[in-house]
């Protein structure tokens, strides 16, 4: 085969894959945005355009945005909107700069999403001169979203790296079980009767988990996913465990 040929049969694959990956990750875009906390907010589309790869990042900014923009549970959409936007800016101003100066990535994408969306956050509190339960409701949404943010950008690496299943190490675990539970909260409004379709995907990870990392995964994946579906109460128990 020349090396003409070989150009024309891998280039087609290779735009293949790019493209697979850009939709993959507007769908991981959509459904971070989608899932609503506290009966109110959404910190994680925020959180996703933080942490997930540059090169996707405009996929992700649209599939946070139609997420934010559709109808639900969120009380100011548009303030999530322009938090997301203003990620994006700031992402961009400073890519050159993190490469530089900041050793963790992760610790760099939570102060990328929780800053801003604690920003637009107080400016809504302002301007509705709302009660300290507003306020309490911003910080939350902030420090989630920087959370998720790190758990996110963990995530992203681990798959980057491609380890194998049950080479795991515990935090590493840890960090895609919660990243998962965002998107089974945001699939739980997806129902048959009784049965959510986050509800089982959620004991299809617990049981992978256990099978590959033993007990210690499985227990590990289910605080994880626990602790996401235990945030879509109403009010901010869900932060007192």
């Amino acid at each position: 085969m020349t090396k003409e040929q070989l150009l024309t049969q891998v280039k087609p694959q290779s735009i293949m894959k790019s493209i697979a990956r850009q939709a993959v990750f507007f769908v991981l875009g959509l459904l971070s945005a989608r899932a609503v906390v506290f009966g109110r907010c959404a910190p994680f589309g925020v959180a996703m355009a933080a942490a997930g790869p540059w090169e996707c990042t405009a996929a992700i900014t649209l599939g946070a945005a139609l997420g934010y923009i559709l109808p639900g549970e969120i009380v100011v959409p548009m303030h999530c909107l322009m938090a997301l936007l203003a990620c994006v800016g700031i992402r961009w101003a400073l890519q050159g700069a993190a490469m530089r100066w900041v050793r963790s990535r992760a610790g760099f994408a939570a102060l990328l999403a929780g800053i801003p969306l604690f920003c637009t956050g107080m400016i809504v509190f302002f301007v509705k001169e709302a009660g300290g339960a507003d306020a309490a409701y911003a910080i939350s949404e902030a420090l989630l979203s920087g959370a998720w943010a790190y758990f996110f950008s963990r995530t992203v690496n681990l798959f980057s790296d491609q380890h194998l299943p049950g080479r795991y190490l515990p935090q590493e675990l840890a960090c895609a079980a919660f990243s998962a539970g965002v998107f089974l909260l945001a699939l739980a409004v997806l129902r048959v009767g009784p049965i959510s379709a986050g509800g089982l995907l959620a004991v299809l990870i617990i049981l992978y988990a256990s099978e590959y990392s033993g007990v210690a995964g499985g227990s590990i994946a289910g605080i994880a996913v626990g602790t996401c579906f235990a945030f879509t109460g109403e009010g901010l128990s869900g932060l007192a465990g």
